[in-house]
């Protein structure tokens, strides 16, 4: 609740920013940046490997697993990075998007990445 309302207080006494080529940058980002990662579960064993054969983490050094680990943590970061989508709206005045929901999705988004980044390929991160 912290985090939904803080923001919005801060802007209280404040105009709205103008942030639409932050909002631009942002979106491509997240775009390019959620491709890159399917890319690399699809292309360190999630498409075949993991999915339909319902193997358990390959927690041995080779180059696949190490792939795996690395685009789970590539994950988690855009998660983190997710979070500033509500700064953002806070800094618009945009605060009907802020609800509770909103922020409890982006919040458990980066608690589940975070989890698969560090119980999903042994605990290298």
């Amino acid at each position: 609740m912290a985090l939904e309302n803080a923001p919005c207080r801060w802007m209280q006494n404040r105009k709205p920013f103008r942030l639409k080529s932050l909002i631009i940058v942002y979106d491509s980002v997240q775009i390019v940046g959620n491709g890159f990662s399917l890319f690399l579960f699809y292309k360190h064993g999630w498409s075949w490997r993991y999915f339909y054969e319902c193997r358990s983490p390959d927690f041995s050094d080779n180059v696949q697993s190490l792939g795996f680990v690395h685009a789970a943590y590539f994950t988690y970061l855009l998660k983190i990075m997710e979070l500033m989508e509500t700064v953002m709206y806070a800094f618009r005045k945009k605060n009907s998007q802020i609800s509770f929901f909103h922020v409890y999705h982006h919040c458990y988004a980066c608690v589940t990445a975070w989890g698969f980044t560090k119980y999903g390929g042994e605990q290298r991160t």
